[in-house]
């Protein structure tokens, strides 16, 4: 009869203690919502650079661990060729505000006044919510 009455009690208590775990509020956030604004771009002989700001809409701060721009070199709409570089981008932290950035990409083709397209992509880690 003692062993049934303990089984009961403890039981009790652990579904008392989920109820209130339920009830407490709980933060949840969404993460980094890291974007990308391309403001200008130039290219010169052997080099092109790609400049702009990163934002954040999101509700964590987030570090930028690595990006990757793919410069498309193109005549009369017709793509010659492409480079693609992989930066390595550790303790660029973007809050909510917009910090500017400068990718500069290497490679002899390029020549000034050529036509390109350009393409990017980033990998973040969330770090902590905003406002903490």
């Amino acid at each position: 009869m003692k062993r049934n009455n303990r089984q009961l009690t403890v039981r009790t208590m652990v579904l008392c203690l989920l109820g209130l775990m339920m009830m407490m509020p709980q933060n949840v956030f969404a993460g980094a919502d890291i974007k990308f604004t391309f403001k200008e771009g130039k290219m010169g002989d052997g080099f092109c650079e790609v400049r702009g700001y990163f934002t954040n809409n999101g509700d964590m701060a987030g570090e930028i661990t690595k990006a990757e721009i793919t410069i498309d070199v193109k005549r009369n709409g017709t793509i010659l060729y492409s480079v693609k570089k992989t930066f390595d981008m550790g303790h660029l932290y973007v809050w909510n505000g917009a910090p500017y950035h400068t990718f500069t990409v290497y490679d002899s083709r390029f020549k000034e006044g050529t036509e390109c397209r350009l393409n990017w992509y980033f990998w973040w880690d969330n770090v902590k919510p905003i406002g903490n």
